[in-house]
Parts: C-alpha cells; sequence; structure tokens
C-alpha cells in the first residue's frame, strides 16, 4: 500500500449491541463514540461469526478468519482430536470438573498455543516489523516472553499450576497476571485488578493499563484493548441497562485523548477503531421458560454430564453455548437423524445444522426447523436456485430459504434476521464443531444439569439481535474506508491496512469455503 502507515487502535467490547450504542450516542450518552462516529466513519452492521459466542468470536476479531480456519469452535465444545472436552465459560460445575489447576492453565496455555491454528494480529504485525500491545485480551499469542505473576489466592487454591512465562507481543497486560515495562524504565504498566474486579479480568484494569500506557509516549503501531464489563453486565440486567458499562469505556476514550495531547491531536497520531464481538438478545424472565435442558430434549439418549469426557455407555455429547449447542455423536452421524427429529420436538428450538463434507463436491450444509421448513445450500452452482450474496460468494440450495429468513432481492441473495447466514454456516463448521448445531429461539439458552443460564441477555446463535454489532472508524489513512456490509472477518484486516501490511483477504472480500473430506 502506498500511504504512510500508521499506528492502530482496536478496542473491542464484548457484546457492543448497535441497538444499544447508537441511540446512547444519538441522545448524548456516549459523547466521545459519538465525536468518532462525527469524524470518522460509522457501519450500525458489523455481523458478527457463528456461533456468537466470546472465545470463538474474539479469535476472529484477533485473526480475521472465521472458525473453520482459526480452530476455536465456541466456549464449550470436545477436542476431537485430543479426545478432550474443551471448557472456557463461566460456569462452576464444568470448571470443577476440569480442576482448577487445568482450568487456568487451559485458559492461559492451551487456549492461545494449541486450540489457535493461525496467526494473531500481533504475530502479523510483528512479523512486519511493528512493535504490538495487547491489552487484557484472552487472546496474546505472540513470541516475546513474559513472566507471570500468579495472585496469592490462586497460590493457595490446591492444584493450580501455571506458566512461568507466556509468549505474546511486545507488551503484554493480562490481568494480574502478566504485565510490562514498555520503554525499559524499570516501571511495568500498572492497574487496578484484585477479587474486586475478577482478578484483573475487568474493565478497570483495561482502562488503567491502557492509560498507563498512553502517558509513557506514542502508542505502539498495533494496540489492542479489550473492555469485557459489557457483556457481564448485559448478562445480568439486560443490553439496554448495561449502559453504564459503555459509558466507562466512552470515559477511558475521552482520557485516553486527553493523555495523548486532545482528540484531534489523537487522530493525527493514530487510527482508531471499535467494535464488539456479538451483541445480545434479552433473555426471558421466567426460569423455566428460558432453560432449555438438553438433558430432558434429548432424554431417550445417553447424554454426557456437563464438563465430564465420554463414559461407556454415552451416545450423545451436548456442549452448551449460551444460545447455541453442539452435538457430538459418538457413532458419527448414525443418531443424527433421530437427534434432529428430538431437538425439533422441542417448540423452544429454533434451528437444527448440520454439515456434509465430500472429498468430490462442495460441502453442503443443511438447515432444519420445525415451522418454516429445510434448506440445503453449498457454495457455487449446481442446485435448482443460485444466487450470488452481498460479498459475491456464489451461493445454490434447495429448499426453503424461510429457515434462515433469506430472499433473492435485485439478484442477491440477502437476509433478514440471519444476517450473512450462509457465510457465516458455512464459517462455523470444522472438524471440532459438532455433528448437529442447535439454535435457541429468542430470549432461551440451553443447559445441562449444573449449568446455568442467564437473566438479562445473551447470545451465541445466527439471529440478529445476538450478532449486530457497530462499527467506529476514525483517523484511517487516506484511501482506507469501510466495506460496505462489514463483517467481524473485516476488523482485521482493516487493522492491518493502516500498518501497510497485506492480508490473504481484503475487507469486505467474499470468503471461500474450506472444503473437508
Amino acid at each position: 500500500m502506498s500511504q504512510r502507515p500508521k499506528p492502530i487502535l482496536m478496542i473491542i467490547i464484548d457484546a457492543l449491541a448497535t441497538r444499544v450504542a447508537e441511540p446512547a450516542m444519538n441522545d448524548g450518552r456516549l459523547p466521545n463514540f459519538a465525536r468518532l462516529v462525527r469524524h470518522g466513519q460509522y457501519s450500525p452492521t458489523c455481523w458478527s461469526m457463528f456461533p456468537s459466542i466470546t472465545p470463538a468470536a474474539t479469535c476472529t476479531l484477533h485473526t480475521g478468519l472465521y472458525p473453520q480456519r482459526h480452530g476455536v469452535a465456541g466456549a464449550y465444545w470436545y477436542d476431537s482430536k485430543q479426545d478432550r472436552v474443551a471448557y472456557f465459560g463461566d460456569d462452576i460445575w464444568p470448571i470443577l470438573a476440569h480442576g482448577h489447576g487445568r482450568f487456568l492453565h487451559e485458559f492461559q496455555v492451551t487456549l492461545n498455543y494449541d486450540h489457535l491454528r493461525v496467526p494473531t494480529v500481533y504475530e502479523l504485525a510483528r512479523k512486519a516489523g511493528f512493535k504490538a500491545a495487547c491489552v487484557n485480551s484472552m487472546w496474546f499469542r505472540a513470541d516475546v516472553p513474559h513472566e507471570v505473576n500468579l495472585p496469592l489466592l490462586f497460590k493457595l487454591l490446591p492444584g493450580v499450576k501455571t506458566a512461568k512465562t507466556l509468549n505474546g507481543p511486545d507488551i503484554l497486560c493480562l490481568a494480574d497476571f502478566v504485565t510490562s515495562d514498555p520503554d525499559g524504565s524499570g516501571r511495568k504498566l500498572k492497574a487496578p485488578g484484585g477479587v474486586a474486579r475478577r482478578y484483573g479480568f475487568h474493565d478497570e484494569t483495561t482502562a488503567g493499563y491502557l492509560l498507563d500506557l498512553a502517558s509513557r509516549g506514542p502508542l505502539p503501531g498495533l494496540t489492542v484493548a479489550y473492555f469485557p464489563n459489557n457483556d457481564f453486565e448485559s448478562h445480568r440486567v439486560g443490553p439496554l441497562k448495561a449502559i453504564p458499562a459503555l459509558q466507562f469505556v466512552d470515559e477511558t476514550l475521552g482520557k485516553l485523548f486527553d493523555a495523548r495531547g486532545g482528540f484531534d491531536a489523537f487522530l493525527r497520531e493514530n487510527a482508531i477503531l471499535i467494535t464488539g464481538d456479538h451483541s445480545q438478545c434479552d433473555t426471558l424472565e421466567d426460569d423455566d421458560e428460558r432453560r432449555i435442558n438438553l438433558d430432558d430434549v434429548l432424554a431417550d439418549l445417553n447424554v454426557v454430564s456437563a464438563g465430564q469426557e465420554w463414559g461407556e455407555g454415552d451416545q450423545v455429547m451436548a456442549c452448551p453455548n449460551m444460545r447455541t449447542a453442539q452435538v457430538y455423536l459418538r457413532d458419527g452421524t448414525g443418531l443424527r437423524d433421530r437427534v434432529v427429529a428430538e431437538l425439533l420436538a422441542e417448540p423452544r428450538i429454533d434451528q437444527a445444522l448440520w454439515a456434509e463434507p465430500s472429498s468430490e463436491r462442495p460441502e453442503t450444509y443443511h438447515v432444519a426447523t420445525a415451522d418454516r421448513g429445510t434448506l440445503v445450500f453449498h457454495s457455487g452452482d449446481g442446485a435448482s436456485q443460485t444466487a450470488r450474496d452481498d460479498y459475491g460468494t456464489i451461493w445454490s440450495w434447495d429448499g426453503d430459504l424461510s429457515a434462515v429468513d433469506g430472499e433473492v432481492s435485485d439478484g442477491r441473495l440477502r437476509f433478514g434476521d440471519y444476517p450473512n447466514a450462509f457465510e457465516r454456516i458455512a464459517g462455523g463448521f470444522f472438524d471440532e464443531a459438532g455433528h448437529v448445531l442447535t439454535t435457541a429461539k429468542l430470549g432461551r439458552e440451553f443447559v445441562l444439569p449444573g449449568t446455568e443460564t442467564h437473566a438479562g441477555g445473551s447470545h451465541g446463535s445466527l439471529h440478529r439481535l445476538d450478532s449486530t454489532s457497530p462499527l467506529i472508524a476514525a483517523g484511517l489513512p487516506e484511501g482506507i474506508a469501510l466495506p460496505q456490509f462489514p463483517r467481524t472477518v473485516d476488523f482485521v484486516p482493516l487493522a492491518l491496512q493502516c500498518l501497510g501490511i497485506g492480508f490473504e483477504y481484503v475487507p469486505g472480500a467474499a470468503r471461500p469455503v474450506r472444503h473437508r473430506e
């Protein structure tokens, strides 16, 4: 690229929802967000990936790729290659089934160094010669070793062991566990943490590290800052009542601008991108109506207990990911039709989805519903109906597009309640994704005995209320523009463009479907 590289700050706000943020910007409750929109570029619809669950969704925001490429299937899935459960959620019983030590080790080490199959944005920036910083994100893999300091309480818990070092970017601030000396002054970055702030997995910790970094001098070529609280608060009280969490981030932006000489000076010095990994819908108040217990739905089958590995006689492993669940069949696909029928017999379930790989033709994807018909689709030509989507990908299908609220309009394949459905479904299937995925109707979540639902809001499905974040950009180098229909897979390509670094896909480009045998 011809323009001069410009440092880029990527801000990820967990569960940032357009339906919440946009009215708050318009009525003055998020003044710094609104100022960036006025002086920059804005899209109200940055579509998430599928399943729209935080570990997988934030991984997309750090790699620019869908799960079929980056290898992270959700927050709770079965890793068939290692024959073990991968769990990175917040329910206590699966954590206890793993043991505190294993959970912490997997969160710090396994997630980044084993499950993640592709380079992070930090690795790409460093390879191109830029200094990079990770501020409180669960995704941090690079090649610079950093010392781990285990908080006292974790040292007292039985069986807790952690890595002595973690390899990350030049600057790594990871909650209470890792911090860096960015300028060689002997003073490590500081931020409030402790038990009251989830040991640093908290917005106040992210803000503290980011503001301390900005006070030391210009930001590095690449900085990623992750703010988790909006997701926690939206789960607890509902997205519309979680505005104070967004206002805290907005206030942090104001302080950040001041630390670098004011708003105009900041944008002369830096580019900034802001989005969310997903959004949230509101959940139902009635606990019984909200909870879809997969043990009950699949009562005729032997289902593995939450967090456990396969046991003798088990037929099905169900992994709830809030409003999506992955279902693994011990005998492969032999029980699939029976499982799909039992899932769709539950009136609170929306869709059942599965893929059929083939070495001789494009992988086909199936969507079945109880009340809107069924659909089979694949990329390329070859079915009774064919059209291009907004990214230029050719899709072919048989069946009823109502299963994903699709239609062909002005010669283009478009979707209503399930935005970018074909690409997101295809991007979510790979070897570890499950034999069947299922989604819940609005307001509901999947559970197993020992796991919980959220009384405020939730996410995970294909629905637009789970999947729609704003994308805010300001200070971008001349010639860089947001794509017409942005997705979270475009976040990394946009950031790399600011640094003059090429990526395998340009923002807004079609994403080809990976075929499996």
